[in-house]
């Protein structure tokens, strides 16, 4: 018998998982924008930066940009960038690169290798397949009322929650994070197949000390897992410490980690149009050592952006341009991604609003907008619930759709988010990894082989009859579909007898359980004993 590619059989106490694959998405994107739109909202993000500017708060990426070419007014740090400039430099960003894991088959693709060619934008040409050739873009017809642009399979990779103050479970609620609990949750996202890296760091450990707690942090990056991790990316400090540890970790020089990155760092703009001290500081050192920077504005329109979202896609994209072309200037050919976390704001309390209808469409306008300017694209799963209730559920779902529907190459925030990214949850995250798995069975191309046609099967049973029984079946009983991790299929009376749990609860018992199943990855001791030796050293020169 022949099992289905990347289905597993469950023993009778496992926790059902897809095996570990690295995913593409191959169906065609949704595009919510026509070729003519996406163009006028770059058009209107170059005019945006020649007229207004951005503003830079370090005095030496000032220096930087003015050296290159841009206008820069010194009392109040705004920059100008003459859209030449802006299109010269989005030119030497790679369309697509390779982050590299500790463990050899974890490595990940990031972007697709035959995105559309940036020279086209810079005069506002509507990129078609005369300007591009066949073998760059396929057909872009209306099917129905649906347009969809296909460009071939995307990779597409799913990161672990990164970033909150808070942890939650079930047992002990809502509360600051320790470094114990950091590392149970490192355990988790090790355990689960589905999730392709670690969002750098899923909390806060607020029993170590502010200044040094990023050295633990990626300390047990290293020990407790073997995936790709993001990079702390709060000033330069932080930054360069990541770079230094992922040399030892990986057991390579700074210029072999210049050729293959084995970092990304998540670079938050403070929407609207400005870059501060600590998010440029960690440009330059992750740039200058070809890291990878995901470029990310935090525009929710009625706050941060305008109360429409075509203005708000201007923005982000007139300050994801800026920041992409100071990360050129700092390195050429640096790394980066278009990363969107459009939104809006609640605007009867101003609070923000995230797995909204509205934050489905930025995606996939913004994956549309990446791709017209070749870079890779991030978006994320996002929701404002307090608890893992119908509405985590339910937002999380519309921001997944919109992330993969959009050809996102990263999602962020994959599993484990809750309270609008100030908490991660233990449960959410088991939760977040069914949801992330039946999104990688919906990629799944159905297949047209003779066998998987079936009509010797077809055949054989008669009018009202069954196929339970059928051969074809047998081969297939224990691999055909998809086996949940948490999702129940008992009846009304079974499940009441099991005692009524819910998703959450279940999802509690999976937590524990792969938590006393865990293994720790190898880890060669020598180079485990020069991370504790960084470490230390670290810590003495910081206090």
């Amino acid at each position: 018998m022949t099992r289905r590619s990347g289905r597993t059989k469950r023993s009778v106490h496992a926790i059902a998982q897809l095996e570990w694959r690295n995913l593409t998405n191959p169906y065609g994107r949704i595009k919510v924008l026509d070729d003519e739109q996406v163009q006028t909202i770059i058009d209107s993000a170059l005019g945006i930066l020649e007229t207004n500017g951005m503003r830079f708060l370090e005095v030496g990426s000032r220096m930087r940009l003015a050296s290159a070419g841009a206008d820069v007014d010194e009392e109040s740090m705004m920059v100008r960038f003459d859209r030449s400039l802006v299109m010269e430099q989005l030119a030497l960003a790679p369309p697509s690169f390779e982050l590299r894991a500790r463990n050899p088959d974890r490595h990940l693709s990031i972007g697709d290798s035959h995105l559309f060619a940036k020279s086209a934008i810079g005069d506002s040409h509507l990129l078609t397949k005369e300007s591009v050739g066949d073998s760059d873009l396929s057909a872009q017809d209306a099917i129905g009322d649906c347009h969809l642009m296909g460009v071939g399979d995307c990779p597409l990779n799913f990161a672990s929650v990164g970033g909150p103050a808070f942890v939650s479970d079930l047992d002990k609620g809502r509360r600051p994070g320790t470094y114990a609990e950091m590392c149970d949750y490192l355990r988790l996202v090790q355990s689960l197949n589905i999730i392709h890296q670690e969002g750098g760091g899923p909390f806060e450990a607020m029993d170590l000390p502010a200044e040094t707690r990023h050295l633990d942090l990626y300390l047990a990056q290293y020990r407790l897992t073997d995936k790709n991790c993001q990079s702390y990316a709060l000033g330069g400090v932080r930054a360069r410490d990541s770079v230094e540890m992922a040399c030892i970790a990986l057991g390579v020089d700074r210029d072999a980690l210049l050729e293959k990155a084995a970092l990304l760092a998540i670079i938050n703009t403070n929407s609207p149009m400005q870059l501060d001290i600590p998010m440029t500081e960690a440009v330059n050192e992750l740039a200058a050592a070809g890291q990878v920077c995901c470029i990310t504005p935090f525009t929710l329109a009625g706050s941060m952006s305008p109360a429409t979202l075509a203005g708000t896609l201007v923005q982000q994209t007139a300050e994801v341009l800026a920041v992409v072309t100071y990360a050129q200037i700092v390195k050429p050919g640096a790394r980066v991604m278009y990363g969107s976390f459009a939104s809006n704001v609640d605007m009867r309390s101003g609070s923000p609003a995230l797995g909204t209808p509205e934050y489905t469409k930025c995606a996939l306008a913004s994956g549309q907008i990446a791709r017209k300017l070749g870079l890779p694209f991030r978006s994320s799963n996002t929701t404002m619930s307090n608890c893992n209730d119908a509405q985590a559920a339910y937002e999380s779902q519309m921001s997944l759709w919109g992330s993969v529907m959009g050809g996102a190459h990263l999602v962020n925030h994959a599993a484990g988010w809750l309270e609008g990214g100030l908490t991660a949850s233990f449960e959410k995250l088991i939760i977040d990894a069914e949801m992330l798995q039946m999104m990688a069975e919906y990629l799944r191309p159905i297949e047209l082989s003779d066998d998987e046609l079936a009509l010797d099967a077809i055949a054989e049973v008669d009018p009202g009859g069954h196929h339970f029984g059928t051969a074809h079946t047998l081969q297939r009983y224990e691999s055909a579909f998809y086996d949940p991790i948490i999702s129940s299929r008992e009846n009304f009376e079974n499940w009441q007898e099991a005692g009524s749990k819910d998703a959450a609860v279940r999802a509690n018992s999976i937590w524990k359980q792969m938590l006393k199943d865990y293994e720790q990855p190898p880890l060669d001791a020598a180079i485990d004993e020069a991370l504790v030796d960084y470490v230390e050293r670290r810590k003495q020169e910081t206090r």
